[in-house]
């Protein structure tokens, strides 16, 4: 079977594209037949098929399978209603739970996934070495108010916040041990109720986990969703540094989250076809080899005498 390569540009990562830090186990990939050209929610994903026609790589209206037979791998950003509803609404893990944590200092044990219906502000979460696995699903906004040390280096614990408004992370704040997931923007220097702009000198800010924004709205050119806006007094550190985290993807396989996210958009105006040709790379030109005076081949070793025919190159020091 062949396979459809398109080219690096036709993909655009959402920090760290590949950030696959809320998959948990990898679903085998279906192998499916035909599609017509009409719309079909088999359209959206990566295609491999032995031939395709028409359209945009993506588009559900216009890609064509031609093949009896095809595999599509989901490859479309989820929002966050996606999320909610299927590793919440319809979680069956023991962990689920309807209790509402409320605001101020945290202090989580066990696994659990959580619904906050409301903005959350968050002083601190606990215990510093950690309680287990927490994914908190927030319908409004989460204000970062103080440094969140949960599980700190424990392998077997750590927190997830996904979040269908802004994530304000304040000025203050120099650490945040968590994995940050929200549908609007993610700031990481907030001040007196608005997203400084990067002139305000602020402290360094840890992040051990990922900032990852699931933002689908048209930004202001040359704006982001994740507001990267702290300011050293000394910039010889990056002001924001994130320790990304492959625990992630081991702490979560286990009923809280069940199917591989893949966190990428296709440029949908790009239209399938053949890769151009890579130029070929001319051969170098050879370098002679010298030859030492009174010998055709300083390397050859003569049979008819006992000596090597030695010839000194070079003599590189050091």
């Amino acid at each position: 079977m062949n396979y459809i390569n398109l080219p690096n540009k036709c993909f655009k990562i959402f920090l760290g594209i590949s950030f696959i830090v809320v998959a948990a186990t990898l679903l085998p990939t279906p192998s499916l037949a035909q599609t017509s050209c009409t719309s079909s929610a088999n359209n959206e994903g990566l295609i491999s098929a032995l031939s395709v026609g028409g359209g945009t790589f993506g588009n559900s209206a216009q890609t064509c399978v031609l093949d009896p037979q095809s595999v599509y791998r989901e490859f479309k950003v989820p929002s966050y209603t996606d999320l909610e509803d299927q590793f919440y609404t319809l979680s069956r893990s023991t962990a689920k739970r309807s209790a509402q944590l409320g605001n101020g200092d945290l202090t989580l044990a066990d696994d659990g996934i959580y619904l906050q219906t409301s903005t959350q502000t968050i002083n601190s979460v606990g215990p510093t070495t950690g309680g287990g696995v927490q994914i908190i699903f927030i319908r409004g906004d989460l204000n970062i108010i103080g440094n969140i040390t949960y599980a700190g280096t424990n392998p077997n614990s750590g927190i997830v916040f996904v979040v269908s408004g802004n994530i304000n992370i304040y000025s203050n704040v120099t650490r945040v041990n968590a994995v940050l997931i929200s549908s609007g923007i993610i700031c990481t220097a907030y001040e007196s109720g608005a997203c400084l702009t990067g002139t305000t000198i602020t402290p360094r800010l840890t992040i051990d986990g990922s900032l990852i924004s699931l933002n689908k709205t048209d930004l202001a050119p040359g704006t982001s969703a994740i507001k990267m806006v702290r300011n050293l007094a000394n910039n010889i550190l990056s002001a924001e540094k994130i320790n990304k985290q492959p625990k992630y993807l081991y702490i979560l396989r286990n009923g809280l989250f069940t199917k591989d996210l893949v966190l990428t958009e296709e440029d949908k105006s790009y239209a399938i076809g053949a890769n151009p040709s890579p130029t070929p790379t001319p051969a170098p030109t050879p370098t002679p080899t010298p030859v030492c005076a009174g010998a055709t081949d300083p390397l050859v070793i003569s049979s008819n005498i006992p000596v090597i025919e030695a010839c000194v190159i070079s003599i590189i020091n050091g």
